[in-house]
């Protein structure tokens, strides 16, 4: 009987009975508020990592190219100026350079970008009306929050989800007083090497294009 007259009065309170209309749904919007802000944030920082991931590897692809070029150019004035396997080795550049562009194809981080972009924007758009119907006590029903909180469910079907390490970045804006926990940091520090990597790549094949540019100036 008690189990019976909790269930009841749990139903009464999300149905808005027991407790005036306005300070029900008012408290609903507000939740909801807060969970679309943070879906916003944590899919603007998801836009930001594979915008800058699809650089990265445009960027290490180019160079790759680029520099293929230049060794080619090189070797026909000194056939010896990587050694006996110079051709070898650039066989294995050309091959990284391959790899380089089934990644970026396979991967399709330009789209995803542009995809995420969109997503976010529409969550931005949608932030902003809960924000609005949160300060109208007139909006404070049961439809209008099933209406916001059905589309915000239907936005975050539309694009892929973001990364925990996404949301930890957004978290240092919306609450920067939380300290994060050593297992967070070295997450976002993971994530952050990933995009990094094909920067640091680009080395190798600009240094192996110093002796080819030599060549030119004996």
């Amino acid at each position: 009987m008690i189990r019976a007259y909790r269930a009841r009065l749990s139903n009464n309170q999300l149905s808005g009975e027991g407790m005036s209309n306005t300070g029900a749904w008012d408290k609903r919007l507000t939740q909801l508020e807060d969970r679309v802000y943070k879906t916003y944030k944590a899919r603007l920082e998801a836009c930001k990592r594979l915008e800058a991931r699809s650089r990265a590897i445009n960027g290490l692809v180019v160079a790759l190219s680029l520099s293929s070029l230049i060794a080619a150019s090189g070797m026909i004035a000194d056939k010896e100026i990587y050694g006996p396997h110079g051709d070898v080795l650039w066989l294995y550049i050309a091959i990284l350079t391959f790899a380089g562009s089934l990644t970026s194809s396979s991967m399709g981080y330009a789209a995803r970008s542009r995809n995420m972009f969109q997503n976010y924007r529409k969550v931005q758009s949608l932030s902003v009306r809960v924000e609005s119907a949160k300060s109208d006590p007139s909006q404070f029903t049961k439809e209008n929050f099933e209406r916001l909180s059905s589309e915000y469910n239907d936005l975050l079907d539309e694009s892929e989800n973001h990364t925990t390490a996404d949301f930890l970045r957004a978290r240092s804006q919306f609450a920067p007083a939380t300290k994060p926990k050593r297992s967070e940091r070295l997450h976002v520090l993971a994530s952050g090497a990933l995009t990094l990597m094909p920067w640091l790549a680009v080395l190798a094949p600009v240094a192996l294009v110093v002796p080819a540019v030599k060549s030119f100036w004996p």
